[in-house]
């Protein structure tokens, strides 16, 4: 099922899971259940085709955002490798004339409980000529996503996204010469970080303003930490927000492709956060050290994430 929808045949991937839940006796298969309800959904939607642009720098705004245009009508969305599907508020999606299709997908959060979402498919437009069409959105509630995002599977058709001063371009032939390998688990991006010498799991979220670093960061590494302060922090989620125990660091400084970034102030959770899938997870690599590198690439063709030299 995952294999065949990761190439957009939905209907292939329903199928392949139907046997599993025909009649009543089927236990411990919520999950297939629910992604049985978004296949249904879209079940009759075309593949996702990408055509080529020009691979132009595209301007991105204060917050991260590019222009796009979705249905012929512009917006403002975020590339973000930490969503697993791309991402419209209930208004926008209504705005833009979409056909909402009815899906009751169950959407779980870092902040625990779920939220029900509906489902879209539409064409994407950006400046450079670059198309995607029959692109997948979940239809989410305003308060609980009120903005837009590009995710993993439109993310990772365009080829790569390069960062650099300001701006992003998607599919460029631009090769970048520090690499670290990246991987998948599920739609998320994973990679190896280090931080005093040893190696960390981490995730790759380009849709994060700052970068966090989980409980077993904490306990691994308790004993060397000079903390500034205790506090909670407010984490965010389709759910709502939870204000988490946290710990506060002066600096922490960690070391990605060989090139070392120091993160001041740090902020380490405590608690345990759920909708985490690897419970080895170490630490979420947002915006804030991606932009400290000047210039990055993620490229999804060779699995990889670059710095400028």
């Amino acid at each position: 099922m995952l294999d065949r929808r990761a190439v957009f045949h939905y209907r292939d991937a329903l199928d392949a899971v139907a046997p599993l839940l025909r009649g009543s006796g089927s236990t411990g298969l919520a999950g297939i259940r629910n992604r049985a309800r978004l296949l249904r959904a879209i079940a009759d939607a075309g593949p996702q085709i990408v055509t080529e642009g020009r691979h132009a720098a595209l301007e991105l705004d204060a917050r991260g955002r590019i222009e796009a245009f979705v249905a012929h009508r512009p917006i403002r969305v975020y590339p973000d490798t930490g969503a697993n599907i791309s991402v419209l508020p209930r208004h926008l999606a209504q705005a833009l004339g979409l056909r909402i299709r009815p899906a009751n997908y169950a959407v779980g959060s870092s902040v625990g409980g779920r939220v029900e979402s509906d489902v879209a498919v539409a064409d994407i437009a950006l400046a450079d000529g670059t198309r995607v069409r029959n692109a997948i959105f979940l239809v989410l509630p305003d308060k609980a996503v009120p903005v837009a995002l590009l995710g993993h599977p439109v993310l990772s058709a365009l080829g790569s996204m390069d960062y650099s001063n300001g701006t992003m371009a998607f599919g460029s032939p631009v090769r970048l010469a520090n690499k670290t390998p990246l991987a998948l688990s599920g739609n998320d991006l994973l990679l190896k970080v280090r931080y005093a010498g040893q190696g960390i799991l981490c995730r790759l979220d380009s849709g994060a303003a700052r970068s966090v670093f989980y409980a077993p960061f904490y306990r691994r590494f308790r004993g060397t930490l000079r903390t500034s302060g205790r506090k909670g922090l407010r984490v965010g989620g389709a759910t709502g927000t939870r204000r988490l125990g946290a710990r506060e660091f002066d600096s922490l400084t960690i070391e990605i492709a060989g090139r070392a970034f120091r993160l001041a102030p740090a902020f380490v959770i405590t608690d345990t956060v759920h909708g985490v899938p690897n419970a080895a997870l170490a630490c979420n690599i947002g915006r804030d050290v991606l932009r400290a590198a000047g210039r990055y690439r993620i490229d999804f063709t060779d699995m990889t994430l670059g710095f400028r030299s």
